[in-house]
């Protein structure tokens, strides 16, 4: 085995496969901490470690360098980074999603505030369906042509910090398009839901951004409703759950969205001043044919209403779910049987 040490951080080893499956074998089984010594103070390492072998590499790219070799290593230690594993080996079908996530976030990047595109899905009264409120939901126009939906984009856009400045041109449009079109459509009682992901919780001046734009728009903060995720609400010591306590001080109505998709310790629906829930629709989807899964909309929707909650049945998407959940006490309900997704100009033109 020919080892050429390239830097710090970067090594090139020649070697037949058992050799390298031998490196594998060693590296894995090493302990995660390594204790060293920098200017008289011990320190400890924790380190990753990133491997990627010629074989693997030329087998859907001939013409790879040495340089291809090292861009691959790289990417796999950026997957045991990301995942907090002490090593990754570089698969080619891994690499072409890392290049397919990387070439989306330069396009997101390019792209500019008009290529970011709000659509409001109605919130109805299940008893008579009544419009009660609309979630805006982002859509994205790719090169100013092909318009995506959140499964084709969200995931990438939220690992960066490219989310705040998408998510704030979709507040603003949201805000005020709730002055104008939805209030004089549908009245002064109807609310807005907008999405808050992680980072635009964790961004400096979101609070200050939302209070700003409503009172721009001459809104009333309670008739905006800002969707969070589980675990933002539940971490009691994270910078998020602080900002939702502080939009909450200031009108904003809280919504917990997707209960039961993630950790659901509903005990921190005591503890926050969350205003609403709204139920995955991985659950609500099958209440149709699961008994499970109707006690457990029902025990949701019966605890939630003890605490003064509001609960939102998502994922209603055919007659038969929208009929179940009214039998079970649902107030409101969300999904396609009760209204698509459509432009301003469609819903309130």
């Amino acid at each position: 085995m020919q080892t050429t040490r390239r830097s710090d951080l970067g090594w090139l080893i020649a070697a037949d496969t058992g050799a390298l499956e031998a490196l594998y074998a060693v590296v894995a089984d090493e302990p995660g901490v390594f204790l060293v010594d920098v200017v008289g103070v011990e320190c400890y390492l924790d380190p990753a470690l990133g491997i990627a072998d010629a074989w693997t590499v030329r087998e859907v790219d001939r013409d790879a360098t040495q340089q291809t070799l090292i861009d691959c290593a790289d990417g796999a230690l950026a997957e045991a980074i990301q995942r907090s594993r002490r090593i990754a080996i570089h698969g080619n079908a891994r690499m072409s999603e890392i290049r397919r996530d990387y070439q989306l976030a330069v396009a997101l990047a390019r792209g500019s505030a008009a290529d970011v595109i709000p659509v409001y899905q109605p919130i109805m009264r299940i008893a008579d369906q009544q419009i009660t409120g609309f979630e805006t939901l982002m859509r994205w126009r790719r090169d100013g042509e092909t318009l995506l939906g959140p499964a084709e984009f969200m995931d990438v856009a939220e690992s960066t910090s490219l989310i705040v400045k998408m998510g704030r041109t979709v507040l603003g449009q949201g805000i005020r398009a709730l002055d104008a079109d939805i209030s004089t459509r549908h009245g002064d009682d109807v609310m807005l839901t907008v999405n808050l992901s992680h980072r635009e919780l964790l961004a400096e001046g979101t609070v200050d951004f939302l209070y700003r734009t409503a009172g721009e728009a001459g809104v009333d903060t309670g008739r905006i409703g800002l969707e969070i995720v589980e675990n933002d609400a539940i971490d009691l010591r994270s910078p998020a759950r602080r900002a939702v306590q502080d939009l909450s001080a200031l009108g904003f109505r809280i919504i917990v969205d997707d209960l039961g998709a993630g950790y659901s310790a509903l005990s921190y629906l005591r503890d926050l001043p969350v205003n609403a829930v709204k139920i995955d629709r991985s659950i609500v989807s099958r209440t149709p044919d699961s008994d499970v899964d109707r006690r457990l909309c029902t025990a949701i929707r019966s605890m939630s209403e003890a605490l003064g909650i509001s609960t939102v049945a998502e994922g209603v998407e055919t007659k038969e779910i929208c009929d179940v959940i009214g039998d079970l006490g649902f107030e409101y309900g969300q999904g396609y049987y009760l209204g698509m997704p459509e432009g301003a100009e469609t819903l309130f033109g």
